[in-house]
């Protein structure tokens, strides 16, 4: 808080926000896309990855070290 107050943070200002307590339930924002209340899982989705890694990944990583 020392920073922020050296440059202008007092508690209870409007134009200052504390992005570093994670994310606060702040409620509906006006214009913001509607919230995600639930998902969907299928059973396959519980399970592990397989033990070599999935191929696609595999292949993303190894052409980025290849670049």
């Amino acid at each position: 808080m020392t920073e922020a107050a050296k440059r202008g943070y007092r508690p209870g200002s409007e134009n200052w926000a504390n992005l570093g307590q994670g994310a606060p339930e702040v409620g509906d924002i006006p214009n913001a896309p509607d919230r995600i209340g639930s998902i969907q899982l299928s059973e396959e989705d519980h399970e592990y990855a397989p033990v070599d890694g999935l191929p696609e990944l595999r292949d993303a990583v190894a052409a980025l070290y290849n670049q």
